[in-house]
């Protein structure tokens, strides 16, 4: 952007769409002699937020406009392809026509290699373009890969160059947008450690520009970026399903550009720092080194795997898994299933060749009957066809009773896998849950529980008794109580003047004789006396 330009835009967009604190061009630069240097400050963050908002429209313009569509478009038109090469080859002849329809499983695979694809997509987009930037800047500073004393000659390289500071800031930007894109996406099971990556990318990039050690830094980028390429290339290959070659061609360069940078270039700027930075770098500097050491063991391995039986270098995502698992173990549950669907297509491609088979059969034998009389050298032919289909019949017969068997065995085996998994989890969260629990323990808790329960029951007693009380003398409480009882007989006399005149009224009644009682027993008895005449 032309200066003209930039003093003609407001004072509150300058810092987000144009590099901040423009200095004059230093006397005696030894590269970049004609562009416009730049001091380091906190508006480049605004340059940086700038770049992020554009990094996140360009990714998904690509992915939706571009990877995804022709992803789809291949996916699509390779499964055509397949399912009417597999019809005509069951039913051994016909057009090979198919009827448009996919099963569940196909498409849920399509759409998931549809989106990883569109993922690894804005990879392939943005590392070449950032790496050959990359090469530009570290070709025009004075750095040389046989001579790394440059990268610290005439330090510190203050102010430093714009397209330097803007390779930086763009690098910057685009690991902080990575934090954005591992979040908004669906948790993997590297999620943690891709975030934990990221974070320390961002850190070292951000300390190394904050203490002017720009031209190293310019270096380890353009190299880390260059195995990034071939990658993320490797994986769309799979998610396409290209010809194996392809995919371990380019896998092939991954670890050819992996070992030349990451470990033999990268160690020799290692060595530099340790050799010539001496007082300005106190902290050790291997760590990184270690780190590539342990991604190199995992890529020979994968490497291994593929030249000693010859297995394709599969990125076998699920969903939830992670980058890692590109180079770890295959995943037992997925092979599993992906062998299991593999034996039942067979064995739906073996019954229709059955019906094929029988329907020939069956026609070679009614021409055998219509023939059997007029003629036997057509009958007999026909007869002989039908026994060459009869022995196929029963080869085809034979191979789905093992394919039944095989499929048995496996879904078997995996439902015992699952079953086991699922009870291990059980045992985990039981472990938890009684991680802090034991009978000593419980049984101190209770003896714990009871003695607050005794304590609280003492409490509530001598709450409920004032200790006053018990202090009184027995005593002069029994004198008390007898002067009050001698001073209520006392007025009780005094107020009896006459004796009462009335009769109460129990005396009053007479005593009525049980009448009743001796009615009913004088007919008892007359009954009685009856029932013996009778």
């Amino acid at each position: 952007m032309s200066s003209g330009l930039v003093d003609r835009l407001p004072s509150y967009l300058a810092p987000f769409l144009t590099l901040s604190y423009r200095v004059d061009t230093p006397e005696n630069v030894d590269s970049f002699p004609d562009a416009t240097y730049y001091h380091s400050g906190q508006l480049d963050i605004c340059f940086i937020i700038s770049c992020i908002a554009v990094m996140a429209v360009l990714r998904d313009a690509l992915r939706l406009g571009v990877f995804e569509p022709f992803a789809r478009w291949k996916l699509t038109r390779d499964l055509d392809l397949k399912r009417a090469a597999s019809k005509r080859k069951a039913n051994g002849s016909g057009n090979g026509h198919v009827n448009g329809t996919h099963s569940k499983k196909e498409l849920q695979h399509l759409h998931r290699s549809v989106l990883r694809f569109g993922e690894q997509g804005w990879s392939v987009a943005y590392y070449p373009v950032v790496w050959g930037y990359g090469l530009y800047v570290n070709y025009m500073l004075p750095t040389q890969l046989t001579d790394y004393r440059a990268l610290w000659t005439g330090y510190p390289h203050i102010p430093m160059p714009g397209p330097v500071k803007a390779y930086y800031l763009l690098e910057t930007a685009f690991y902080i947008h990575q934090v954005l894109v591992l979040n908004a996406e669906a948790p993997r099971k590297d999620h943690y450690q891709m975030m934990a990556h990221h974070f320390v990318t961002v850190f070292l990039m951000g300390a190394s520009y904050y203490h002017h050690f720009t031209r190293v830094g310019c270096l380890i980028m353009a190299l880390m970026d260059c195995c990034d390429i071939f990658l993320p290339l490797a994986k769309m290959s799979r998610y396409i399903e290209t010809p194996k070659w392809v995919s371990d061609m380019l896998f092939a360069l991954f670890l050819v550009s992996w070992f030349v940078t990451r470990h033999v270039l990268f160690s020799g700027v290692i060595w530099s720092v340790y050799m010539n930075v001496g007082a300005l770098v106190n902290l050790p500097s291997y760590y990184a080194l270690v780190i590539q050491l342990g991604w190199f063991a995992m890529i020979c391995r994968v490497a291994w795997r593929v030249v000693s039986t010859g297995e394709v270098a599969d990125d076998s995502r699920s969903d939830e898994e992670g980058i890692m698992s590109y180079f770890g173990r295959r995943d037992t549950k997925q092979s599993t299933r992906a062998a299991i669907v593999g034996l039942r297509e067979q064995l739906q491609m073996i019954e229709k060749k059955e019906e094929h088979l029988q329907k020939k059969i069956d026609q070679e034998l009614k021409i055998a009957k219509l023939n059997a009389v007029s003629n036997k050298a057509l009958a007999t032919a026909a007869l002989k066809r039908k026994r060459v289909n009869e022995t196929q019949l029963d080869q085809l017969r034979g191979q789905q009773l093992q394919l039944e068997m095989q499929v048995n065995t496996l879904e078997s085996a995996n439902l015992n896998v699952e079953t086991m998994a699922a009870m291990k989890k059980a045992a985990d969260v039981l472990q938890q849950i009684h991680s802090g629990m034991s009978v000593n323990k419980v049984d101190e808790i209770m003896a714990q529980i009871a003695e607050q329960n005794e304590i609280a029951r003492d409490v509530t007693e001598v709450i409920s008794n004032p200790t006053h009380l018990d202090q009184m003398p027995e005593d002069e409480l029994e004198a008390e109580l007898s002067a009050l009882e001698d001073q209520v007989l006392t007025e009780r006399l005094a107020g009896a003047e006459h004796v009462p005149l009335h009769t109460p009224e129990g005396a009053n009644r007479v005593r009525s004789p049980p009448v009743a009682a001796e009615d009913d027993e004088e007919e008892a008895l007359r009954q009685l006396q009856a029932e013996m005449a009778m």
